[in-house]
């Protein structure tokens, strides 16, 4: 949403999202999980939300995650 409505770039998408979970004032549920996404993603290929999708799969025991997405997370498989 970020990018879209304001024309953020991935650079300042993920320093926001690191700055909303160094913020003291949120809780944010499974912090280590956004963490991983947010390395994960790096302001790479993909988006962010790929790359929570994955952790968040990654951290539940699922061995694979597939998107028919050709920009894609890393740790994510293209549907064929």
């Amino acid at each position: 949403m970020l990018k879209r409505l304001y024309g953020a770039t991935a650079d300042e998408l993920h320093e926001t999202v690191r700055d909303l979970l160094d913020a003291r004032q949120l809780v944010v549920e499974q912090r280590a999980v956004v963490n991983a996404a947010l390395a994960r993603w790096g302001g790479g290929t993909g988006d962010f939300s790929d790359a929570l999708i994955s952790a968040c799969a990654e951290a539940g025991g699922c061995e694979r995650v597939v998107t028919s997405t050709r920009q894609r997370s890393r740790g994510m498989a293209l549907l064929r």
